[in-house]
């Protein structure tokens, strides 16, 4: 099934930036928009926290669903978000015979009954946590970083995010990736946690791989564990200036494992195929024009 989704050497050293006061917090901003990256975030309180975030043109609804650990991020980070048009969303369910369903509001309740069936004959391939779908929440952000210090390309991150709102369904190894249009990778990272109440247990990504040139995907070993299973992919990608104007696409991709078979993904230019191997697979993606954001 083809899924239709998709060093800062930056010159924002050299270039003028105003104060600004943020619940008597100082912030700086470039002429072109961005904020300048903050040292310790994790010492700012939740207010100076939003505030900013918006400040970097994150509205109040995109902020409520980021966790501490990913404010904190974008906010080290620095930038101005990128206004981007979410399209081609999919949700699919392969059975455990290989074939692929299509998850719509309309058919999730029957879906539903199927994992129930596939639970009873699975003579415990399938996990018995695993019956409903419907914890699950992923998206994508796009910021902008300035450019490079030859003033030839554009630097932007790529988060792919992923949610379950409490222990997943199946803690087998799942699948994330994204592929991207027109753009040449620098480098990619991936965070992956278990928030349980107050407590927070880091794992990281089982795997990164880096190594196509049109897109990242890395492998993360899920936990058996009760709390929130939070993650991001988070890839550079630098884009000439030269293109200013024209359209960027990056198509992002999740695969939540049913069984031990870990769930495939081929690259391609700003989209991913998925294997056909038991689970429940989403894709999307985010188009957004290229060039500085308006401030």
């Amino acid at each position: 099934m083809l899924i239709f989704v998709a060093s800062n050497d930056q010159l924002g050293a050299i270039e003028p930036k105003n104060e600004i006061k943020v619940n008597n917090f100082s912030v700086f901003k470039y002429q072109d928009g961005r904020i300048q990256g903050i040292d310790a975030p994790e010492k700012l309180t939740d207010p100076q926290k939003t505030n900013i975030l918006k400040l970097m043109n994150f509205n109040e609804q995109e902020i409520e669903k980021m966790d501490t650990q990913f404010k904190d991020l974008l906010l080290k980070d620095g930038g101005i978000k990128v206004d981007t048009v979410t399209t081609d969303k999919v949700h699919i369910y392969t059975d455990l015979n290989g074939k692929d369903h299509i998850v719509t509001d309309k058919n999730r309740e029957e879906i539903n009954k199927l994992r129930q069936e596939e639970l009873k004959k699975s003579n415990g391939e399938v996990s018995p946590l695993g019956v409903n779908n419907g914890i699950y929440s992923g998206y994508g952000t796009s910021v902008y970083k300035g450019k490079t210090s030859n003033g030839v390309e554009y630097i932007y991150t790529y988060h792919n995010r992923f949610y379950f709102n409490e222990r997943p369904n199946y803690t087998y190894v799942d699948t994330i990736g994204h592929s991207w249009q027109n753009a040449t990778p620098k480098n990619s990272t991936g965070e992956y946690y278990v928030q349980n109440l107050a407590l927070r247990s880091d794992f990281g990504f089982k795997s990164i791989d880096q190594s196509s040139l049109t897109g990242t995907k890395a492998e993360v070993d899920l936990r058996a564990l009760t709390g929130q299973h939070i993650g991001t992919l988070t890839t550079e990608v630098r884009i000439p200036v030269s293109d200013q104007g024209k359209t960027a696409a990056f198509a992002s991709a999740y695969a939540h494992a049913h069984t031990n078979n870990l769930i495939n993904m081929a690259l391609g230019v700003a989209g991913i195929t998925f294997g056909s191997q038991p689970g429940d697979k989403w894709g999307w993606r985010d188009s957004f024009k290229i060039g500085p954001p308006a401030p």
